[in-house]
């Protein structure tokens, strides 16, 4: 079976959209996933869509992005956010293909006051939502593969 380009997880929501839609642009290979497809609650579904799509790079957008529901489900949260994203890292390297985790800079204390923070600072969150995409983005590095990135937005817009 050859290999695809890009497995999107989230693929229904507003990032996994936008990223499906430029994979496409681009003349890209890309599978989306959702979570009818993928339930991120469940390990061994994780492992099974990534071993038989076989993607070069997952994309992982899958997440709770609701920060008040955060706060009011922690567990969920937690499982979804930070756990669910460590399986998704598994899953990625035993199937040797890199991996983008989008993560969000409530991984941070808002202490910057609108500056923006250098790459190096150091984590700090203060919520739910931020501890838990904090700890999706130490499952993920601590693979310690160099196609392993965690990109941190402030604010995704656009279409929907």
């Amino acid at each position: 079976m050859a290999r695809i380009d890009y497995l999107v997880t989230g693929a229904a929501g507003q990032l996994g959209r936008t990223v499906m839609a430029l994979a496409k642009q681009r003349g890209k290979n890309a599978v989306g996933v959702d979570v009818a497809e993928m339930p991120l609650d469940q390990r061994s579904a994780i492992h099974s869509v990534v071993a038989a799509n076989q993607p070069r790079f997952v994309v992982h957008c899958g997440a709770i992005t609701n920060v008040d529901g955060c706060e009011a489900e922690p567990l969920l949260a937690f499982r979804i956010n930070g756990l669910a994203t460590a399986w998704v890292a598994e899953a990625a390297a035993q199937n040797s293909a890199g991996m983008v985790y989008v993560s969000t800079d409530f991984v941070f204390d808002g202490s910057q006051n609108g500056v923006p923070w250098a790459i190096d600072a150091t984590p700090k969150p203060i919520s739910v939502y931020g501890a838990c995409k904090r700890l999706g983005e130490e499952a993920v590095l601590a693979h310690g593969r160099s196609d392993f990135y965690v990109v941190r937005t402030s604010w995704v817009f656009g279409p929907g």
